[in-house]
């Protein structure tokens, strides 16, 4: 997996996706949103794919992958809000073309 890095060509996109992110679950302003737009190269992976990591005010790690480039994700994209606690990250990958 090859991380896109081309300065500032996603940023308006990133900060949307923190915004939506930080609106759709309630996260404080001093929560940490991660976002990062990701290029695969193994087969039957996707070839782009988004992956945004966020704390709640607990300090629980919590991530979503879209599998759409970070410009294409949109709020129908979203979980439910109650959704939250299964985007729980314990830190154990499941899928050998995703870590």
């Amino acid at each position: 997996m090859k991380w896109m890095r081309k300065p500032g060509e996603h940023a308006p996109a990133v900060a949307a996706l923190r915004a939506l992110l930080r609106n759709h679950f309630a996260l404080g302003d001093a929560a940490v949103i991660v976002v990062a737009q990701l290029n695969c190269q193994v087969p039957g992976c996707p070839p782009v794919e988004t992956l945004a990591t966020f704390w709640d005010a607990a300090g629980e790690r919590h991530r979503l992958r879209f599998f759409v480039p970070v410009a294409d994700v949109t709020p129908a994209d979203l979980p439910p809000r109650w959704y939250l606690p299964a985007l729980r990250d314990d830190g154990i990958e499941d899928c050998s073309c995703c870590g």
